[in-house]
């Protein structure tokens, strides 16, 4: 199965190419041999649901402040 991973390489250059998840290093567009990073994962805490009771309050104010304007 192919997904988009982040690479570096020796020269400090960052991309992104589709590869098997059994690998582990490719080469950069310099030509200089790159290797997978690990990368932030990507989401979001969503307050809304009152799982997160800070954000979730936040949230009801955005939306109380809203409807009043």
């Amino acid at each position: 199965m192919y997904k988009i991973y982040d690479f570096r390489c020796t020269n400090g250059h960052v991309f992104e190419e589709m590869v098997e998840s059994n690998v582990t290093t490719s080469r950069c567009g310099c030509v200089a041999n790159a290797t997978r990073m690990v990368s932030a994962p990507s989401f979001h805490l969503n307050g809304a649901d009152g799982s997160f009771p800070g954000a979730h309050m936040k949230w009801v104010k955005e939306h109380e402040k809203a409807g009043k304007q």
